[in-house]
């Protein structure tokens, strides 16, 4: 038996191999979707996502379990519902932002009006009434 062999790199993997194994894990656990497809590029908007929540959270139960006063505890406790009023008020601010500065579409709404028209006398045919 060798009993100092436990530590050891096997023989047949070169150090530079064994310290790239973290680096290929990583790149095929995040980005080994295409992100050229619509669905890969979520997948690597999901890991994003997961990543830096995963390191906030982690942040903050370090904050929690570190020795403070009762009033910077109560700050850090409060966290959570801060962030969650920031980000209700960023979506809201970037939805009524996309609202303002809408894109006219002028050839899509010609479109819009001539499948109105087709469709209102396609049920005028069949004795349904539309009124305008």
């Amino acid at each position: 038996m060798n009993g100092g062999s436990a530590g050891r790199i096997s023989p047949h993997l070169k150090q530079e191999q064994f310290l790239f194994v973290p680096y290929v894990t990583w790149k095929v656990l995040v980005r080994s979707s295409d992100c050229t497809s619509p669905q890969g590029a979520r997948m690597r908007r999901v890991w994003t996502w997961l990543g830096w929540g995963s390191a906030i959270a982690a942040l903050w139960v370090a904050a929690l379990q570190a020795d403070l006063s009762e009033a910077q505890r109560g700050v850090i406790q409060a966290l959570p519902i801060w962030a969650l009023v920031v980000f209700g008020c960023y979506s809201l601010s970037v939805v009524g932002y996309e609202i303002m500065f809408f894109p006219a579409c002028p050839d899509e709404a010609e479109k819009l009006q001539k499948d109105i028209r087709v469709a209102t006398a396609y049920l005028n045919k069949h004795g349904i009434s539309v009124s305008k």
